[in-house]
């Protein structure tokens, strides 16, 4: 499972609406707007979805060929930060290269949240080369949430 951590930072984002519409802007003007999906800052960009299923916002990074330990996921209020490396292959040392089309290098996603995401309730799996992030997703205005009546004996 890939690491999550709190960390002080902030980034420039792309926004993602709260059903999938991209727009630019400054993170407080679009802070109602849902969760922001950042341009890579680094050497290359792993391809990334990002859906709202059940409740939840699933994150799917592209990263073929990284351990978990390779990656890092940060958490800083409604900003979440994925962060990782790939190293060159061993196989592209060896001859004259005829041709080289696969990215190596640091990486870095982000995503903005319009409401800061529950850090414990955040998940991230490593599966046949794909990081999915779920994040559930609190209740929205005007949304009914079932609240469970408990007896306190005395």
């Amino acid at each position: 499972m890939a690491r999550l951590k709190l960390v002080g930072q902030s980034a420039r984002a792309m926004a993602i609406g709260q059903r999938g519409g991209r727009r630019q802007g400054p993170p407080s003007a679009m802070r109602a707007a849902g969760a922001w999906a950042s341009e890579a800052s680094f050497g290359w960009t792993p391809p990334m979805d990002i859906t709202d299923s059940n409740g939840a916002i699933r994150i799917a990074i592209d990263l073929p060929g990284l351990a978990p330990e390779a990656i890092t996921i940060e958490l800083a209020g409604a900003l979440l930060v994925v962060r990782g490396e790939r190293t060159t292959a061993p196989s592209a040392n060896v001859g004259a290269p005829y041709q080289g089309e696969r990215q190596f290098g640091a990486f870095s996603q982000a995503v903005y949240f319009a409401d800061p995401p529950e850090p414990d309730a955040v998940r991230a799996e490593l599966s046949r080369g794909v990081l999915t992030i779920t994040v559930p997703r609190p209740p929205g205005p005007g949304e009914r949430v079932q609240i469970a009546v408990v007896e306190k004996l005395t």
